[in-house]
């Protein structure tokens, strides 16, 4: 991937699902709760941190790929929770890490983490895997390439 991806990504307000009004002021419940539904029923694998690197949220789906029961890593260090993460840098630094490998367990993940800015101010970062395996991956490059080849032959 090449480009640019920097600017602020604000879509995800800082959140602890345990204390679910911080963050989202001046919105109402129903829209908590919505925005919440949205996030656990999600296929992604989501994690998001504060600013020092401790885990506000973690999606279902990150905690069954993690083998793990999300709501004990709230509050808990990224690096004690993610093996090889670099949430923690990200949320430090600024700096956004776009569809990069990363090792857990016997497989590589493809992972883009972004920070998270609240009127300029970095509070955070938020993660998310791309393919749970780069097997993944492969399978859709080559089922992408096999579909051109099909669509160039018939032009």
């Amino acid at each position: 991937v090449s480009g640019n991806c920097g600017g602020e990504f604000t879509s995800f307000p800082m959140i602890e699902w345990r204390k679910l009004h911080v963050g989202l002021r001046g919105i109402g419940m129903v829209e908590k709760i919505l925005f919440k539904e949205i996030i656990e029923n999600a296929y992604d694998g989501l994690v998001m941190v504060d600013k020092e690197g401790y885990v506000q949220m973690l999606s279902r789906a990150y905690a069954d790929f993690l083998g793990i029961h999300q709501d004990s890593v709230i509050g808990k260090h990224v690096t004690e929770v993610i093996e090889n993460t670099r949430m923690h840098l990200v949320a430090q630094t600024g700096k956004p890490e776009v569809a990069e490998l990363q090792k857990i367990g016997n497989d590589y993940i493809i992972a883009t983490r972004l920070p998270i800015l609240n009127q300029g101010k970095l509070v955070g970062a938020i993660g998310k895997i791309l393919f749970e395996n780069v097997g993944q991956f492969k399978c859709r490059c080559l089922q992408y390439r096999y579909d051109c080849s099909i669509c160039c032959n018939f032009s």
